[in-house]
């Protein structure tokens, strides 16, 4: 029984494999985005007290370094039945970045052509502030005497369970790794 291609063929067909697996790895680490949950409710004396919010956001992470605003690349919120997003008109929406870290974020959504018009505006950290949990404020008037004043109420937000695309990298290498030292080894 023999084997009709040279030693160096597999030597090859291996190096190919490793450096394939290692450039999807940088690459998966070059586009990182950090994705983000929010839950709260609207103050239990406030109109509309006790109405839950909902909704997640994400953003790319920022190349430079220090105190950043990027614009959010996902969100969504959920209240009173109705879903806002970034593709809502009259939306503005950012993050805050320190340094790599989560420092807050603000999105603003107000439609005064809408009948009611409507005023939706959420905000978490700054200086001084927790990044972590935040404030919002809702307004529709006139929808009725009781909406007519803004509610007011805290929401919490919490990093989404998601590898860090560096953490996937180091797995991956270490899988590819433990692949060569087990094609390595004599029979």
């Amino acid at each position: 029984m023999s084997s009709s291609h040279h030693p160096w063929t597999s030597l090859v067909a291996l190096v190919r494999r490793t450096v394939s697996a290692l450039a999807l790895a940088a690459m998966a680490s070059s586009a990182s985005a950090a994705m983000f949950t929010f839950d709260g409710q609207v103050d239990d004396m406030a109109p509309l007290g006790g109405s839950r919010i909902t909704g997640s956001f994400a953003y790319n992470e920022p190349a430079e370094s220090g105190l950043v605003e990027v614009p959010l690349s996902a969100f969504t919120l959920t209240f009173l039945g109705q879903t806002y997003t970034l593709a809502s008109p009259n939306v503005l929406a950012a993050a805050w970045v320190n340094n790599g870290l989560f420092d807050g974020f603000d999105f603003l959504y107000q439609d005064d052509w809408a009948s009611p018009s409507v005023s939706l505006h959420l905000f978490s950290g700054g200086f001084f502030s927790d990044p972590f949990a935040g404030l919002f404020g809702f307004t529709a008037n006139p929808l009725d005497a009781m909406q007519a004043e803004t509610s007011w109420g805290g929401f919490t937000v919490t990093p989404s369970a998601v590898p860090e695309p560096s953490m996937l990298g180091l797995l991956l290498a270490g899988a590819v790794a433990a692949c060569v030292a087990r094609r390595c080894r004599p029979s």
